[in-house]
């Protein structure tokens, strides 16, 4: 039986400490109009974000090891931006335990869990950093089944834009543009519905 499409917007790591914070990402909060322009396209809008612990030491844990005092839980850095319209869908996690999003949980339900039981089959990542969590986020889709869409004005990097997309190309993940989700999101379903009608009429 062919799998119904259902698709997601994963949005990572968009607080207010990457935007105008300790750990300023250039141009960051030019994303935030494309989210809210576009989010109501997908099936499921999930937002994550890192929290970190205020009784944590990170300085010698960190994955990021230069960012250990970052997104300190209960401070404006750990906040998403007033202007960003957000849901239910907010999962947390620390960089101490991880920078894939799918590691977040809501409560006790981890994203990976809430993708599966809502039968998401293909999501798009946004966010920032670029390079570092949204780029683990969208390997781990794809380790775990998800057909992976990077949509690449809806992030920034830390550092070079193009070892980015280097890194998307050399590992076949497709990525496209605020300007394309209409024309591939149509292009899904009317490919699901072509092959329903044609298993049907066999």
């Amino acid at each position: 039986m062919e799998k119904k499409i259902k698709t997601a917007l994963i949005i990572i790591d968009l607080q207010n400490e990457f935007i105008n914070g300790k750990i300023q990402i250039p141009y960051s909060s030019i994303i935030i109009n494309k989210i809210n322009k576009h989010q109501n396209k997908f099936d499921v809008t999930c937002f994550v974000k890192n929290i970190i612990p205020v009784s944590t030491n990170m300085k010698k844990n960190a994955i990021i090891s230069d960012y250990y005092d970052c997104c300190i839980e209960n401070t404006n850095g750990s906040h998403f931006p007033n202007e960003l319209k957000i849901n239910e869908n907010i999962f947390s996690r620390s960089y101490l335990n991880g920078i894939s999003g799918l590691l977040s949980k809501n409560h006790n339900k981890s994203l990976f869990d809430f993708l599966k039981e809502n039968q998401i089959t293909h999501v798009f990542i946004g966010g920032v950093p670029g390079d570092y969590s949204v780029k683990q986020t969208a390997v781990d889709c794809i380790s775990n089944k998800f057909k992976t869409y990077i949509i690449i004005d809806m992030i920034k990097t830390l550092n070079s834009m193009n070892n980015f997309i280097n890194f998307t190309l050399k590992n076949n993940i497709p990525f496209i543009n605020t300007n394309d989700i209409s024309i591939v999101l149509n292009g899904l379903k009317s490919k699901y519905h072509k092959t329903k009608v044609n298993k049907l009429n066999k």
